[in-house]
């Protein structure tokens, strides 16, 4: 105890152990337990008696700077230098930096603060109160990034079934509190561990019936077919293409053949037959505000039907020109026997890979004014026999989406590519943010990523088949669907359980504060 005292005493020392254990349970190192114990010296942190507003404030402070400067790192400072965006691109680099300054270390260190001013002498009161505070401060920071926000600590811990299964009734923020919960309490058994008993097995109990509530949501399924899938994936996040020919580059060409003579229903390919967009009627070559228009649609699909058999639905992820509206659209192309019987339209738009904003092309940071129009709102799109929910690339982190697609979908297709960054992490997260879509509503996903990891995952949110990050091949296997699948919680209510849990949680702690 000695030694934890003298220990305790050195705030900043503790605040940064406690981000670097947090840190390491993120990509590339991915050791997501020591998440907990990070958490946990962190709580305790701000907790410590006698500990002065300013060490809470700055020890909290230097966590989350820590955490956040090398979570971003792993993403915006490894971004690629994009066509027609390369001053954003270098800009993006400097990011890190501006994160963990602006947003990582004020968000933790706030925390710590009111952490700090909510506790009583009520452990588990505290518990749930900086559970709640910790959750509030994860939201904000992915809204303002578009759903992209990497240090969730809830997408690490989908190697832990129990998580996948307790997104079914409050999404990823319900698993960040139900964590930072554990932690919490790890925290307050230090200082008062006679009463954390008590907590804790209160805590253990409501946890086992939170997950036992998850559990009964997704029964009752009732298998009424499967359709077999064959999903191409490269080992090079853009394929060489022969502008010459407008065809695919050796590689991908020869996997999509490949791909497309076996018994596959559906043979998905996460990119297009030629480099730059489609125009959607006749036939046209040139460029159209920056972008390279190849040929057309139509020819495009015809050409399709010869790398895939007679009877097999081919999707591909075009990116077309409608010169009748003059909007580009990024579609998922549902072909058959050289004809598209099907067509999604991305419908929710992201800044700096959809769009640049104005104001960066009025400072030079981006030149290309092909920005996506987004398509018609739909819940569904029938392809045959089959209702697919479709989820395109960016889509994937917004679960609003996935939610409404699901509600009338026997499954769901998350196409995507995170070209955009150099390294694994953003490929990582996409992959568990698929496994959560694919739990939280309760249904199957097909996760195809142009270079991986790509993944058929079951609608508990488990990996069915995949293939790793950077090795090109054929991921096939067949995707479930149901006759009744049981609305989760979560696809019913969205936020609104685990925003009761947080209001409620504050509430009694800033009561239990007065009267203890």
């Amino acid at each position: 105890m000695e030694l934890l005292r003298k220990f305790m005493d050195l705030p900043y020392v503790v605040g940064a152990l406690a981000g670097a254990l947090i840190l390491l349970g993120f990509a590339p190192f991915g050791l997501w337990p020591l998440i907990i114990p990070g958490l946990a010296l962190y709580f305790l942190n701000a907790s410590y008696p006698s500990r002065s507003r300013k060490a809470v404030w700055w020890s909290g402070y230097l966590t989350g700077f820590l955490v956040e400067l090398w979570i971003s790192y792993q993403g915006l400072g490894h971004m690629a230098l994009l066509p027609g965006a390369e001053g954003f691109s270098r800009l993006a680099h400097a990011g890190p930096i501006a994160v963990a300054f602006l947003a990582g270390g004020p968000a933790f260190g706030a925390v710590a603060l009111l952490f700090q001013a909510v506790r009583s002498r009520l452990v588990l009161l505290n518990a749930l109160a900086g559970a709640s505070l910790y959750t509030l401060s994860e939201m904000p920071q992915q809204l303002a990034s578009f759903g992209y926000y990497w240090a969730s600590i809830a997408h690490p811990f989908t190697a832990f079934p129990p998580a996948l299964t307790l997104s079914s009734i409050g999404g990823t923020f319900l698993v960040s509190f139900c964590i930072s919960w554990i932690a919490c309490l790890v925290a307050e058994s230090v200082l008062q561990p006679r009463a954390a008993v008590s907590a804790a097995g209160i805590s253990a109990a409501a946890l086992i019936l939170l997950w036992s509530a998850g559990a009964a949501s997704t029964n009752g399924l009732v298998e009424k077919g499967s359709v077999t899938v064959a999903s191409v994936q490269t080992d090079n996040s853009s394929p060489t293409f022969s502008q010459s020919e407008n065809s695919l580059g050796n590689q991908a060409r020869g996997l999509l053949a490949e791909a497309g003579n076996g018994s596959a229903g559906l043979v998905v390919f996460p990119w297009s037959l030629a480099p730059g967009a489609f125009y959607l009627d006749e036939p046209y070559r040139g460029v159209i505000r920056g972008q390279a228009i190849t040929e057309s649609l139509g020819a495009h699909n015809s050409r399709l039907s010869g790398a895939v058999a007679s009877g097999t639905v081919a999707l591909v992820w075009p990116q077309v020109y409608d010169a009748r509206e003059g909007h580009f659209y990024e579609t998922f192309q549902f072909v058959e026997s050289g004809v598209a019987t099907a067509e999604y339209r991305k419908q929710l738009m992201h800044p700096f890979s959809d769009y640049y904003p104005h104001w960066m092309q009025a400072l030079g940071l981006a030149t290309r004014d092909d920005a996506i129009t987004p398509g018609p709102s739909v819940s569904h799109t029938q392809v045959g026999s089959w209702n697919i929910g479709s989820i395109d690339c960016s889509e994937l982190h917004r679960p609003t989406l996935a939610r409404r697609e699901a509600r009338e979908s026997d499954f769901l297709v998350s196409m995507g590519s995170d070209a955009m960054f150099n390294n694994s992490m953003t490929s990582e997260y996409s992959l568990a943010a698929a496994r959560y879509r694919a739990a939280e509503n309760n249904i199957p996903l097909l996760r195809a990523s142009l270079a991986g990891p790509s993944a058929i995952i079951g609608a508990d949110g488990s990996i069915i088949a995949s293939l790793p990050k950077g090795k090109s091949g054929i991921l096939r296997g067949d995707i479930p669907f149901y006759e009744t699948r049981q609305q989760t919680l979560y696809n019913r209510f969205g936020l609104l359980p685990i925003g009761l849990i947080i209001v409620s949680s504050v509430a009694a702690a800033l009561i239990a504060r007065r009267r203890y």
